[in-house]
Formats: C-alpha cells, structure tokens, sequence
C-alpha cells in the first residue's frame, strides 16, 4: 500500500550544492515534482543554530484532503509518528 503514490527515480541524482550529498527525486502524475536531499553530516540540525546560516532543519510540509484519512492510512502501513 502507498501512502501518497509518489513514484521516485530509483537512483540518487548527484548534487548541485556544497552540503548536499544526493537528491532524491519523486514525482506524482504532472502536477507534483520534487526531491529529498541528503546533506553532509555537519549540515545537520535539529533547531535553527545561528552560528550555522547554511544549516536549515528539515521542516516538510504536505498537503492531503483529509488528515484523518491519511493518518489512519499511515497507521495501517506501519509509519511512526511523533507528536
């Protein structure tokens, strides 16, 4: 069962970016196109830290129809969520 039905390019692409180790592109259909990227290690935070402006937090954001909806499809495939 798929959550979202992205379909992803099955090999990371080479990055673009000094701190980006690999992107990882996904698309749904015509209209959603993106990409997860994987960043060195001393790029990762948790929180905003000053001292690192080139650091930014991992903050996705999706949009659904119906949260309930697609909780309880993440909960029937097995994803762990936090609150």
């Amino acid at each position: 069962m798929e959550l979202f039905g992205w379909e992803f390019v099955p090999e990371p692409q080479k990055a673009v970016a000094d701190c980006v180790k690999s992107m990882h592109f996904f698309s749904k259909g015509k209209t959603l196109h993106g990409a997860f990227l994987e960043h060195d290690d001393e790029y990762h935070v948790i929180n905003n830290n000053p001292n690192k402006p080139g650091a930014l937090p991992v903050l996705p954001t999706l949009c659904v129809l119906d949260c309930e909806e697609t909780l309880a499809k993440a909960n029937a495939i097995g994803v762990k969520m936090k609150e």
